[in-house]
Parts: C-alpha cells; structure tokens; sequence
C-alpha cells in the first residue's frame, strides 16, 4: 500500500493533501514508521534473519518514500515534523550508513530533506506570540534536538562512495 501510495503522492500535492491532511494520514504514518523502524533496528542488532531484515527493510523504504512525498505539502510537512515518532529517522540515518544501506538511506536522507524546511517554519511565532512571551527558542522537532547527529551522518553520506 505504501508503494502505491507514494506513487500517487511523488507529484500530486493534491493526493499529498488528501492522504496527510484530509485521512488523517500523518499520525499513523509515523506511529508505523516509529513501531517497524523499531522492529527492523532491532532485528539488524540481534542478528535476526536475513530474510525477516530485509522485508522490514523494504517496508521501511516504501513507508520513508511516501512520508517524504506528502511532506513536500507544506501543511503536511509541518505536520510531520511535529509528529512524535518521525525521530526514528535519524536512527535510521544512523544505522543505514554504518551497514551500507543504500536504498534505505536515500529514502531517508529525502525525508530528513524534506522535513527540515518547515523546522524553521514551525520554530518562528507570529507577533501575538512574542506578546505573550511565546517565543522561546526550545527546540520543536527532531532535526534541532538530533541536529549533530544529523550533520556527521549526512557528512558520511556526502563522502560515501557510490
């Protein structure tokens, strides 16, 4: 489904909408990415089957693939970033460049591409806020709280060979 879906979302920001905003997309996205990223992390950690690892992985590919589609929306995109759970992402990121996964981390790289837009979007108050003392710089998103992370694993994937 997340194959067909992120086909349908690759350059239709109407589809965009429809599966992030409007189905309420967005929350199960994520809590899916959050619960097979989880799986997979820890089946590549126990050793566990091949085959078992690489079906998670190819789910996760599809599940990223179609989060970073619906996250060129700037209403979605700012949805995800705010989401609780898409921080998977960056361990991910982690363990995709440490066990030369490449597709995997294209897709996530797209993602944390995509997302980082609207992490300054989301950061900045409107003027009423400042008024009520509500622009308070603290972090609202994965990419500031894993930011050095972030930076030395794209810096690996910017001198990776391929």
């Amino acid at each position: 489904m997340a194959f067909t879906l992120g086909n349908l979302t690759a350059s239709n920001d109407r589809n965009r909408e429809l599966v992030g905003i409007e189905f309420n997309g967005v929350p199960m996205l994520v809590r899916h990415l959050e619960q097979v990223g989880s799986r997979y992390l820890r089946s590549a950690g126990d050793g566990a089957s091949a085959a078992g690892s690489a079906e998670l992985e190819e789910v996760l590919v599809k599940l990223i693939r179609l989060l970073a589609n619906i996250s060129i929306n700037p209403d979605v995109g700012t949805q995800v970033v705010a989401t609780s759970g898409v921080q998977t992402l960056i361990a991910l990121l982690s363990h995709s460049m440490g066990a030369d996964r490449e597709e995997l981390l294209l897709n996530v790289v797209s993602a944390i591409t995509n997302l980082s837009f609207y992490v300054l979007q989301q950061h900045r108050g409107t003027a009423a806020d400042e008024a009520k003392g509500l622009d308070d710089p603290e972090p609202l998103s994965f990419i500031f709280a894993g930011h050095q992370e972030i930076c030395t694993d794209l810096v690996g994937v910017l001198v990776h060979e391929n």
